[in-house]
């Protein structure tokens, strides 16, 4: 039992740390897209 809750609590980080890398990447890749939108005005 202990060992399940150790995996599910791993899995639960896991998820915690991709969803904040994802968001990390979406905002870096806007303000890129938005430097080059700029520079292209």
């Amino acid at each position: 039992m202990r060992n399940g809750s150790s995996v599910v609590l791993l899995f639960v980080m896991f998820m915690a740390i991709w969803r904040r890398g994802f968001v990390a990447c979406r905002m870096v890749l806007c303000c890129s897209f938005t430097t080059m939108v700029a520079g292209l005005d």
